[in-house]
């Protein structure tokens, strides 16, 4: 079973998309890890729009009965950019550094350390 919410009834107003990989910056890595030799390592999570609590009150109606939600649910607008917030939070305290030109790609280390921003 699939929890969605019907995010396309929510009147948002404010930014709610979050960065996706630069297409380049993909094929790169991948022609990167080839030329190298380099192991490769990609992570589905499953559930990942429900890892991250919303900054605002959402309530959802099943069987009649109202819910107020303590979590984010695929479909919600924002749902997207709370995940990705939270990941490059989680990211940042485990080494990584996100990229100033692909704001989806992170590598570990400090911005100082390479030259790729």
């Amino acid at each position: 079973m699939r929890w969605v919410v019907l995010g396309n009834l929510e009147k948002v107003e404010k930014n709610c998309y979050a960065p996706t990989a630069n297409k380049k910056v993909v094929w790169l890595v991948f022609a990167l890890f080839v030329m190298t030799g380099m192991k490769m390592r990609y992570f589905d999570i499953k559930g990942a729009f429900m890892a991250e609590k919303p900054n605002r009150d959402i309530y959802v109606t099943i069987d009649c009965k109202y819910y107020k939600l303590k979590y984010s649910l695929y479909g919600l607008k924002d749902a997207a950019k709370l995940f990705n917030k939270g990941l490059v939070n989680h990211l940042k305290i485990g080494g990584y550094c996100q990229s100033k030109w692909d704001h989806a790609y992170s590598i570990k280390g400090s911005q100082k350390d390479h030259t790729y921003t």
